[in-house]
C-alpha cells in the first residue's frame, strides 16, 4: 500500500513538474537528478517521470563552477521548490 502511494504522489508531481517554466523545471530536473538514485531501471521516481516524458538521467550533470550561473540555478531552484509546494498543497485533494 505504502509503494501505491508513493508512486502516486510521485505521477502526481511529475505532471506539476512538467508545466513549470522552463528555467526552473530544469533546476529541479537537476537537483533531483543530482540527489536521486536512478540506478535502478525500475525507479519509481524515473517511472514517474518517464510517464510524463521525462528521461530523468539526462539532467544527471555537474553544476557549472561560474558563480552567477550557480547562482542562477539556485534561485531558479528555490522559486521551483516553492512553486511545488505551493501547487501540491493547492492541488493535494486531488491526489490523495
Amino acid at each position: 500500500m505504502d509503494s501505491l502511494m508513493r508512486i502516486s504522489v510521485l505521477m502526481a508531481l511529475a505532471r506539476l513538474i512538467v508545466d513549470f517554466p522552463i528555467k526552473q523545471r530544469t533546476a529541479l530536473l537537476i537537483d533531483l537528478a543530482n540527489h536521486a538514485d536512478l540506478s535502478g531501471e525500475t525507479s519509481q521516481l524515473l517511472s514517474a517521470f518517464q510517464a510524463v516524458g521525462i528521461d530523468l538521467r539526462a539532467y544527471r550533470c555537474t553544476l557549472s563552477r561560474d558563480p552567477l550561473e550557480r547562482s542562477r540555478h539556485a534561485a531558479s531552484l528555490s522559486m521551483a521548490y516553492k512553486r511545488l509546494r505551493q501547487t501540491f498543497q493547492y492541488h493535494e485533494q486531488d491526489f490523495m
